[in-house]
């Protein structure tokens, strides 16, 4: 392969398909199919694809001591020399400036989500992904601005129930990902899958995120209505019903 050719593999273009995310809040508002909010919305697919390959080349250059003892790693063009560092720096600086400039040219707030993206994966090459959840939840984050990307690039703004969709999902992705890698390592090194404290703090972080932001949610949206009791499907409530909701349970 030619330094070029090795270059933009370097960039992984096939991980662009990630940056659709962009399109959901469009589409779902129904604004795609305008003209000028189409374009914003590409602007905002270009910008987060040059942004995210400035990343990837800035990661593999500050990881190709350890790529390289990498079983597969080893073979990414940086680590396997195809690529001199020095010009992987370089472009990464020259694809993050553009990215940049195009979402500043689109819109501010497109431009000031994609510097946080920037902020966020920097952090995350120089420290986040040596710290166990918080590199669940920073890979997760990353998921969460695509999709606020494309609401910012549009004006449309982001429902709450929107943006706790699209943490969650992409928060149980990262974490399921995540727990594959580590048993698929610890099997080959011959040290069994993963301890059960490690799951224990990936599932807890999955599970108690979702249950307290749908608890604000909840909390600051709540009527002063009385709150009904929960009941069984037949209609009728149920003793475990009372105890649990603290709250006497009548019949519908």
């Amino acid at each position: 392969m030619t330094t070029a050719s090795s270059l933009v593999a370097a960039c992984r273009p096939r991980q662009w398909i990630k940056n659709l995310l962009v399109f959901a809040a469009p589409v779902a508002a129904g604004v795609i199919d305008q003209g000028d909010l189409l374009t914003d919305t590409l602007a905002a697919f270009v910008a987060f694809c040059l942004a995210a390959s400035g990343t990837y080349l800035l990661n593999d250059a500050l990881d190709v001591e350890s790529d390289r003892l990498h079983p597969t790693k080893r073979n990414r063009p940086i680590a396997a020399g195809q690529v001199p560092v020095v010009l992987a720096y370089v472009v990464a600086a020259v694809l993050v400036v553009a990215a940049l400039a195009i979402a500043f040219l689109t819109r501010s707030q497109l431009g000031w989500t994609i510097a946080a993206y920037l902020a966020l994966t920097t952090a995350y090459s120089f420290w986040l992904k040596h710290v166990a959840i918080l590199d669940v939840i920073a890979v997760a984050s990353g998921f969460v601005l695509r999709a606020v990307a494309g609401a910012a690039a549009t004006g449309v703004p982001i429902s709450e129930w929107f943006f706790i969709v699209t943490s969650f999902g992409a928060l149980f992705m990262v974490a399921g990902k995540r727990t594959g890698e580590t048993t698929w390592v610890s099997t080959r090194q011959g040290c069994g899958p993963p301890s059960a404290s490690i799951r224990r703090a990936t599932s807890g972080t999955c599970a108690r995120w979702p249950r307290g932001s749908c608890w604000c949610r909840t909390a600051s949206g709540r009527s002063s209505r009385p709150r009904r009791s929960p009941t069984r499907a037949c209609g009728t409530s149920c003793r475990s019903c009372r105890s649990r909701w603290g709250c006497c349970a009548t019949r519908s």
